[in-house]
């Protein structure tokens, strides 16, 4: 039902990325992986439009917040629904500041992450139909 929607997950800690590749494959999605700037903007300027990104706030050697921004300001992205990652405090408050669709506290599960990407979806599943 989901095989046409793509996610992308940035995530510089590989078994973090691994497992989230894994929850969002369980539900039908098409996942994307990157760790960090470089890999993301490889991925979104080679012509990836995903339908959903979930990005990691604490990337290593960069701000997710930074890449937040670019993302926002990339042809194509503009209408990219932006899911925050991050084990840091606050959270709900960071997300809402940046301007993001929703946000995932870490550690987070199975459920967690399956929910909030199918809440973020609902209106793009129909139409990828």
């Amino acid at each position: 039902m989901y095989k046409k929607i793509k996610v992308l997950v940035i995530e510089d800690h590989e078994d973090l990325r691994y497992l989230t590749v894994h929850h969002l494959r369980s539900i039908g999605v098409v996942p994307f992986e990157a760790d960090g700037v470089p890999s993301t903007l490889e991925l979104l300027r080679s012509g990836l439009v995903p339908h959903l990104i979930l990005l990691d706030l604490k990337l290593s050697g960069s701000r997710g917040e930074d890449l937040f921004g670019l993302i926002k300001a990339m042809l194509g992205c503009r209408d990219t629904k932006i899911v925050i990652m991050s084990a840091g405090g606050r959270l709900r408050d960071r997300a809402a500041s940046l301007g993001a669709d929703g946000w995932i506290q870490k550690p987070a599960g199975r459920a967690q992450i399956q929910s909030e990407v199918l809440r973020q979806l609902k209106e793009q599943v129909t139409a990828a139909l």
